[in-house]
């Protein structure tokens, strides 16, 4: 499940009632898609991933451009080794990483390898914002549930409920993708989006990925399109509003 708003949103967009949950998986399913089009037309993604890409170098260089959007540089190498990432330059200086320097004017040489947190916002330091809410007890590994304290409270920004299908959520460095919620118990997808699972003390902490307004919003319209009109085309409206998140590739 890669989505870039939530099964409760869409069902407060279509006008459904609580009952009226026969239809969930289609809705789900509407937002997946919705989702990997807003996603493929862009050029770029709007949830975060971790993982280490490769840019081989056609030239040695000290600045070059990344393959992809950068939120968090959290390790680089060359073919000379590891590079202390305080002798590393990005630009631009806030926001999103498009390309990378050595402060040192040394050039990167043959495969440079880069670890760090890839996708695209257009406020990074308010990506994430705190639930207010934390499991009641420690998580294991394997744990694909937990409780939490109260489900249905108000988030940091005093929306209800804070915890909500498709949501995805941050305990310390994990990444995970909530599923199902009966109660106060949250069921999950562990380690998601290149992340690792990993156990977590009590009371840590649930942070809540906010993607782009935006861009939450024209999902919201996307998918609700595709269970109201499957055969029709995308609006031309729904292609413009992605006019100005359309990643450009530097040569």
């Amino acid at each position: 499940m890669h989505t870039l708003t939530t099964l409760y949103r869409l069902r407060v967009h279509l006008g459904l009632q609580a009952a009226e949950t026969s239809d969930d998986p289609r809705l789900i399913a509407a937002l997946i898609t919705a989702t990997a089009q807003i996603e493929s037309e862009a050029g770029r993604s709007f949830i975060p991933r971790l993982a280490t890409l490769i840019c081989t170098l056609a030239h040695a260089d000290d600045l070059f451009s990344l393959p992809d959007d950068l939120l968090e540089l959290q390790a680089i190498s060359d073919d000379t080794g590891a590079i202390p990432l305080d002798e590393i330059e990005r630009l631009p200086a806030e926001g999103v990483t498009t390309m990378l320097r050595r402060k040192d004017s040394a050039a990167f040489t043959g495969d440079v390898s880069i670890t760090g947190i890839w996708g695209w916002h257009d406020r990074p330091q308010h990506a994430w914002l705190k639930a207010n809410d934390a499991p009641t007890a420690a998580v294991a590994i394997s744990d694909t549930t937990f409780t939490v304290t109260n489900a249905s409270g108000a988030d940091s920004w005093e929306r209800t409920p804070r915890l909500q299908v498709g949501a995805l959520i941050r305990l310390d460095s994990e990444y995970l993708r909530v599923t199902a919620i009966t109660a106060n118990m949250i069921t999950v997808l562990r380690g998601v989006n290149g992340t690792t699972p990993a156990a977590h003390a009590a009371s840590t902490p649930i942070w809540l990925f906010e993607p782009p307004a935006a861009l939450a919003e024209l999902c919201l319209r996307w998918a609700a399109w595709l269970i109201q009109h499957p055969t029709a085309p995308i609006p031309s409206e729904f292609h413009a509003a992605l006019a100005g998140y359309r990643r450009l590739v530097v040569a």
